[in-house]
């Protein structure tokens, strides 16, 4: 199992926490929890790809999370879950940088969301 975990800088957390989690509710299973400012998007396997588990939470300034899987998900999942955030928050100019356990992971900004800089 492999870990990433990005911190964005936003001055509004909780709004694209919620709003990754209900984005991708429609497709997968996922949930907000307004009272504790936190939630969890599931993955399920897809394409030879095992699924993974993306956590969200929001703190002071800044949306953490954090997604656990298998190498080659949590890869896909960086991309996914990256590309989705830059773009809804575009106009705030959102930053979305992946640390792995074992190194850096992917890079996203609004003015590039569907490629990855590492």
């Amino acid at each position: 199992m492999q870990t990433s975990q990005a911190n964005v800088t936003t001055t509004r957390p909780e709004r694209y926490g919620k709003q990754l989690a209900s984005h991708f509710s429609r497709k997968v299973e996922a949930e907000w929890n307004d009272a504790d400012r936190e939630g969890a998007i599931n993955f399920q396997a897809h394409d030879g790809i095992e699924g993974a588990r993306c956590t969200l939470s929001a703190g002071e300034g800044v949306l953490h999370m954090r997604i656990d899987g298998t190498s080659d998900a949590v890869e896909r999942f960086e991309r996914v879950v990256g590309s989705h955030l830059v773009r809804f928050g575009a106009r705030d100019g959102l930053v979305v940088q992946w640390q792995r356990d074992n190194g850096p992971g992917q890079s996203f900004t609004a003015s590039e969301p569907d490629t990855p800089s590492r």
